[in-house]
Formats: C-alpha cells, structure tokens, sequence
C-alpha cells in the first residue's frame, strides 16, 4: 500500500468511526501520512491533488467538530486543537470564505479559550495580546 493510500484509508476511517478519540487520531495519523506523501512527492499532479485532499478532510473535520465531543474535559479539546492546528493552512482558507465555518471553529475555541490562555501564560507562553502590550508599553 502506498502511502497515500494509507492515508486515503485513515481519513475515511475518521469520517466513519463514531468513536470521538478514534476519529481524532485517525485523522491525525492519516494527515500525518499525507505529509509523508507529499515529501516523496515530486509528480505537481500528485502534490495538487495532496493538497486538495488536506483541504477536504479539514473541511469534513471542521463541519462534524461540533459532533465530536462535548468538551467538558479540557484534554479533549486540546486533543482536537492539536488536530486542527495539523491543517492550520488549510483551516484559515475555509474559515475566512464561509461563515458557517468560522462559527463552528469560533465556537469550539471559545469553550477553553480562557483556561488555555492562563494555562500558557502559567508556563511562560506569551499570547498575542502580551505581544502587544508589550511593545506599547
């Protein structure tokens, strides 16, 4: 099997399984596996057709985000922040030309948002808003 369609087999397996923790790591390996793919990839043909694929499973993912869990518990959304941050690029596309879209990630961020900020800053992680205020203080 070749990579890709390895990774052709995780995502489906993502979009398909009912298990919140599956479907996340599923897609995490599988986009992972594209990644592989693609630095072996020297064919533009193969490398478009990686890249339209990492857009539509981010897109599935993002719509069926809200299906995934509940998040009460911190370690899941963090868990699928990480999920979302693997297709970063492609998660800023969608979310800038639908609005659907937008609110649905809006959404899922707003439910830790805070409790990630002080989680970041208690370890001396800087947020853009510290960024900010430092250079106009």
């Amino acid at each position: 099997m070749t990579p890709l369609e390895t990774a052709l087999g995780l995502l489906e397996t993502s979009e398909k399984t009912q298990d919140p923790k599956q479907k996340v790591r599923t897609f995490c390996a599988g986009i992972d596996t594209l990644g592989a793919a693609s630095a072996n990839q020297s064919d533009t043909a193969q490398s478009e057709l990686i890249k339209n694929l990492r857009l539509s499973h981010a897109r599935v993912f993002l719509e069926r985000l809200q299906h995934i869990y509940t998040y009460k518990d911190f370690g899941d959304w963090l868990e699928v922040l990480s999920a979302l941050q693997k297709v970063r690029p492609e998660i800023n596309r969608l979310i800038a030309r639908e609005d659907d879209l937008r609110e649905i990630h809006d959404q899922f961020i707003a439910v830790w948002k805070t409790e990630a900020i002080a989680l970041a800053k208690s370890i001396g992680i800087t947020t853009p808003a510290d960024d900010v205020k430092g250079q106009t203080s």
